[in-house]
């Protein structure tokens, strides 16, 4: 007789079900002994891993380094020519101005620059294009600029950076051997 798998002797022997009640009667009672790991997942840290990094940068204050953060050169393959010469053309926003540039040499390169950048971001680039948006309107201004970024991903960089310390958390917490309580 076949069973609804197709193959001879139909459902699991006897024998093969009594082992695999014991093995997870064994498993649910360690469960419930010690409990587990439950770690946020790779997807809280953004499609290249940096999402936490912009959030320490915004609870420190520091927009300036969230901006560069979210701007800098992604690894190669990971987006299209336009977008990587967008993030060249922002990397290199001061690079033709003299040692020690005043303010408003440096607000004009990167309002020149956040424009050409502008140019090569994709439509899906909330983000970014956000930042440079702000920034080719009032350059050096990294905090007004953050601030067109929607409010739910300035929010996503603060989430992430709390599912960092939580999974660090639990990290130590299993190394010490920790269980439930």
């Amino acid at each position: 007789e076949k069973g609804s798998d197709g193959e001879e002797g139909g459902a699991a022997a006897p024998r093969d079900l009594e082992a695999l009640k014991l093995a997870v009667g064994e498993s649910a009672t360690k469960l419930q002994d010690v409990g587990f790991v439950n770690y946020y997942g790779m997807q809280r840290f953004g499609k290249f891993f940096d999402t936490h990094e912009v959030g320490v940068a915004v609870l420190n204050n520091d927009f300036e380094s969230a901006v560069d953060v979210i701007m800098r050169e992604k690894a190669a393959g990971a987006e299209d020519e336009r977008a990587r010469t967008a993030r060249a053309a922002w990397r290199s926003r001061f690079s033709g101005l003299p040692p020690g540039a005043d303010a408003n040499a440096r607000r004009v390169a990167e309002q020149k620059a956040a424009k050409q950048a502008l140019r090569g971001l994709g439509r899906f680039m909330t983000c970014e294009r956000g930042l440079m948006e702000g920034l080719s309107r009032r350059g050096l201004d990294y905090r007004r600029a953050f601030g067109s970024v929607p409010k739910g991903m300035r929010l996503m960089f603060l989430h992430a950076v709390q599912s960092l310390v939580w999974n660090k958390a639990a990290s130590a917490r299993a190394e010490l051997g920790c269980g439930k309580g």
